[in-house]
């Protein structure tokens, strides 16, 4: 699969921002309600967050969305087997989001550390 499969969204930044962080905070609600407890702090984010939260907020949204596109990603995904080719393809992933959002790419490197 070539880097140019990979479907992401070309959005300006706030926009981008706003997205993600309604994506994180209907993620973690949702989260909270499954494990129903009633002490369950939701934590949520706002753009107004710290820019590292914002960055790792959008890095994970736009992974989202590329593995709502792209099932191989998430196929290969925690799979011991298929290690390598799923770092292949994630290496891919993360040098199109750095290509079209530089601003990320503070947020991609610490993701290639994983």
């Amino acid at each position: 699969m070539s880097a140019s499969a990979f479907r992401m969204p070309r959005l300006p930044r706030q926009l981008l921002i706003k997205m993600a962080c309604a994506h994180h905070n209907q993620r973690e609600q949702a989260k909270a309600a499954r494990l129903d407890d009633l002490y369950a702090e939701v934590q949520t984010v706002h753009p107004g967050a710290h820019p590292s939260v914002l960055e790792r907020v959008c890095l994970n949204y736009l992974h989202a969305q590329a593995a709502r596109h792209c099932p191989e990603l998430e196929s290969l995904r925690g799979q011991p087997a298929h290690f390598d080719a799923y770092a292949r393809l994630q290496q891919r992933w993360l040098e199109q989001v750095e290509a079209q959002y530089p601003w990320l790419s503070e947020a991609c490197a610490r993701q290639r550390l994983l």
